[in-house]
C-alpha cells in the first residue's frame, strides 16, 4: 500500500511538472461568461427575416482552464437549439481556442481568436453546412457590457458575403 501511494505521488509530481502553467490573466478575462444568464435578442431565419430570439447560458470554469458554457436558443419556426461551448487559452498559439457543439449539426464548430479591445473575437474554421454549398466561416463576438451582463454577436460569411445570424444581450 505504501509503495502504491509513493508511486502515485511520483507520477502525479512528474505529470504536474510537464503541464505548462495555466495563463491566469487570459483565463480571468473570459470569466465574465461564467454564471447563469437569460438572453433576449434577434436572429435571422433562412429567408432573411429578423425574428425575436430568447435564450439562456450557464457558464463555469472546468479543469482549471476550460470555460464550459451550455446555451439554448428559442426562435419562431425552428426547433429549440441546445449547445455547449468549450473555450480555453492556448499558450503555444497565444490564442483562445474552442469548439461549439449543438443538436442541430453533426460536426463541431472549431474557432480561434483573441481580444480586440473589449471584444473577444473568434473566427471559425471553414465549415461545410450543406452538400454542394461552399464552406462558411463564422465570426463570434462576446463583450462584457456590465457587471452582470454580456453581449453576443454571430455573423456568417458565405460566398464572400457577411450576414448577421444572431444578436443577443444577456443578464444575470
Amino acid at each position: 500500500m505504501i509503495t502504491t501511494t509513493a508511486l502515485a505521488l511520483v507520477l502525479l509530481g512528474t505529470q504536474d511538472s510537464m503541464t505548462p502553467p495555466f495563463p491566469k490573466a487570459e483565463l480571468d478575462a473570459i470569466k465574465f461568461l461564467t454564471g447563469n444568464y437569460r438572453g433576449k435578442g434577434t436572429s435571422h431565419d433562412q429567408a432573411g427575416n429578423i425574428v425575436k430570439t430568447t435564450g439562456s447560458s450557464q457558464g463555469r470554469m472546468e479543469f482549471g482552464h476550460w470555460l464550459s458554457m451550455n446555451a439554448d436558443y428559442t426562435m419562431p419556426g425552428t426547433p429549440k437549439m441546445n449547445g455547449r461551448f468549450m473555450l480555453t487559452y492556448n499558450t503555444m498559439s497565444q490564442k483562445y481556442e474552442g469548439a461549439w457543439f449543438d443538436n442541430m449539426t453533426q460536426q463541431p464548430l472549431n474557432c480561434k481568436g483573441k481580444f480586440e479591445g473589449e471584444y473577444l473575437v473568434l473566427w471559425s474554421d471553414p465549415m461545410t453546412i450543406a452538400p454542394g454549398v461552399p464552406p462558411a466561416i463564422f465570426k463570434i463576438v462576446y463583450r462584457k457590457s456590465g457587471a452582470r451582463s454580456y453581449d453576443f454577436r454571430l455573423r456568417i460569411k458565405m460566398a464572400d458575403q457577411w450576414s448577421p445570424v444572431m444578436d443577443m444581450s444577456y443578464t444575470r
